[in-house]
């Protein structure tokens, strides 16, 4: 790929680290929009601030309380992000 083609970036779900209130140093500002609980996890849909239509999904541990509007920031650790190219393409080793 070249530098000036578009790339997509992946991240599973466990992988987002959700913070509640005023997000720290090196948080994304995001949104809760809905929320699962499934007993022994909790999904958090939320909206990326200033992402558009960036949606994502967190996946934490235990039933949290999360609620629909509330301010969260999160946290992904860089080694868990996966790039892809314009055609789909895995830009990993």
């Amino acid at each position: 790929a070249s530098l000036d083609s578009p790339l997509t970036a992946g991240v599973r779900p466990e992988a987002l680290r959700v913070e509640r209130g005023e997000p720290g140093d090196g948080a994304v500002r995001a949104t809760v929009e809905h929320v699962e609980y499934l007993g022994h996890e909790t999904l958090a849909h939320v909206s990326v601030e200033g992402g558009g239509a960036v949606r994502l999904v967190a996946r934490v541990e235990g039933m949290l309380g999360f609620e629909k509007g509330q301010p969260v920031g999160l946290l992904v650790d860089p080694s868990a992000v996966h790039l892809f190219d314009g055609n789909g393409r895995s830009l990993g080793g």
